[in-house]
């Protein structure tokens, strides 16, 4: 089965018209006929936006794997597989100074009751090779955050420790 099978099977079985899905990923409805019909190879960002239209996983899309979803695709809003994209395409200097930030806002008081959280939801940061550290990123627990995108970590963090404030 081709990818563009795939994602034909997939958008007729959630319902979905093809001129739904091309609006819905910025694309004209003649591309993605072609996209399914397998005359028009899929661009990576078609890939990723079709993937995240369908709810699906994109190895899915491209036979990589049998199972239409992940467990980690599945269990992820819209926003956090919109902050995870955004991350990765990060240097790492940035993603640092992004992981220092929310290690900072992690330590503010409100979340002094979810210490453990924070020494468990690191740890795994730490073990990487990619180890990155609030002195490194020149941030601490003080730096406000920076911009309005910061407001989607603070909730989605907010909803991670389950504190409605």
């Amino acid at each position: 089965m081709t990818t563009g099978d795939r994602i034909r099977n997939v958008r007729e079985d959630k319902d979905i018209l093809q001129q739904e899905l091309a609006n819905a990923i910025g694309i004209n409805v003649s591309v993605l006929s072609r996209i399914e019909k397998g005359t028009r190879p899929i661009r990576d960002d078609e890939l990723i936006k079709i993937a995240n239209k369908l709810s699906v996983s994109s190895d899915y899309l491209l036979g990589i794997s049998d199972s239409p979803s992940s467990t980690t695709i599945t269990s992820l809003t819209v926003a956090e597989k919109d902050i995870l994209h955004f991350y990765r395409q990060l240097d790492e200097r940035d993603q640092g100074a992004i992981y220092g930030e929310m290690k900072g806002m992690l330590r503010a008081e409100k979340y002094h009751h979810n210490s453990e959280l924070l020494q468990t939801s690191t740890k795994s940061v730490h073990e990487s090779p990619k180890e990155f550290s609030i002195a490194a990123s020149g941030l601490d627990e003080n730096t406000p955050a920076g911009s309005e995108n910061m407001e989607i970590i603070k909730k989605r963090v907010r909803k991670l420790t389950n504190n409605p404030k």
